[in-house]
């Protein structure tokens, strides 16, 4: 049985409808503080049977423990976070609390019910502004906003854990930009009040949600002068943490860190474009001033996810931008 935190989430629902879908058993938990109750049942539509669901903050460790202490967990995947790197400039305290702070109760309680396997959802915000594209694991550990920081410190936590208990079995996942939804059309990326996300944003207005999409800067050092980033299907993301989790119970001992990108650089005004393409008409756009935390280019090295994990990205940018708006046309 594998334990979801962030279950409701945009990656929640996702991996807890693929691992449904694969005969596996999970239990959700999510504060609803980004996450809509109403995915519950879409999970459960989509699975065709009933889910179990605790609406809890991973922080209150005592009520996390009694669902522990309830169910035979045998692994978790640690999705609950907050995520957005331009908000946690403004609010780092909440970043830190939340991101470290949640990390902490959960390996409390953890470690004192024995449960050793755990999928961490790390970022490539770690990295910082790379010297080298594309950027492998083994690059400077360099964050430059509060939430790649806390993603860092987590990272170091669980490496000191590790190191102290070695019967503990983790697998650091760092992603780079996961979009698109599931191919029903049924999930996908549906946050609690404004996305700070580009696809939701270009998804947005092109269903007439909002009038335009604010771009910010076109003066970077790339092809067209928007910023690059390594997009990945979120269902080829899940697929990653599906594999890492195949892995982490073939060991008798590991602790590892992997890239989950497609090993490529999109822009952002390619993405738009593409998404135009898409819907047959051209998306309004408007160039604002660059954001503090923004880097021009990012894009993953991914040969060691290929290799140790039997991991690579299959859907295309087009794969991305169908299922993206199959998701926003049906809400």
């Amino acid at each position: 049985m594998i334990l979801i935190t962030g279950g409701l989430g945009y990656l929640g629902s996702h991996l807890a409808t693929t691992l449904l879908e694969q005969g596996h058993d999970v239990i959700l938990v999510d504060n609803l503080m980004n996450a809509r109750m109403e995915m519950l049942d879409r999970i459960e539509y989509l699975a065709g049977r009933y889910v179990t669901f605790f609406k809890q903050d991973i922080r209150n460790t005592p009520a996390l423990g009694r669902i522990f202490e309830q169910y035979a967990i045998t692994g978790v995947v640690h999705l609950a976070a907050m995520k957005s790197p331009i908000d946690s400039v403004m609010q780092p305290l909440d970043y830190y609390n939340d991101n470290v702070g949640g990390l902490m109760s959960l390996l409390r309680v953890m470690q004192r019910t024995g449960v050793r396997n755990l999928v961490f959802s790390s970022s490539a915000a770690v990295y910082g502004p790379p010297d080298v594209l594309p950027v492998a694991e083994e690059a400077p550990i360099a964050p430059i906003t509060p939430y790649g920081r806390s993603k860092a410190m987590s990272e170091r936590i669980l490496r000191d854990l590790y190191d102290a208990e070695p019967d503990w079995r983790i697998a650091v996942l760092r992603y780079f930009n996961p979009v698109g939804a599931h191919h029903s059309g049924v999930i996908g990326e549906w946050p609690n009040g404004m996305s700070t996300n580009l696809m939701p944003l270009v998804a947005q207005v092109a269903s007439g949600q909002r009038d335009v999409i604010e771009i910010f800067g076109d003066d970077y050092d790339t092809s067209d002068g928007t910023g690059v980033r390594d997009y990945i299907h979120v269902q080829d993301l899940i697929d990653g943490h599906i594999k890492a989790l195949a892995w982490l119970y073939g060991q008798d001992r590991a602790y590892d860190v992997f890239n989950l990108g497609r090993g490529e650089g999109v822009s952002v005004k390619a993405l738009i474009d593409a998404f135009g393409q898409h819907i047959g008409q051209t998306l309004p756009t408007t160039v604002v001033a660059r954001r503090e935390g923004d880097l021009p280019s990012v894009y993953a090295k991914v040969d060691k996810a290929r290799e140790q994990l039997d991991f690579t990205a299959q859907r295309t940018l087009d794969d991305m931008v169908k299922d993206t708006w199959n998701f926003y046309s049906k809400l």
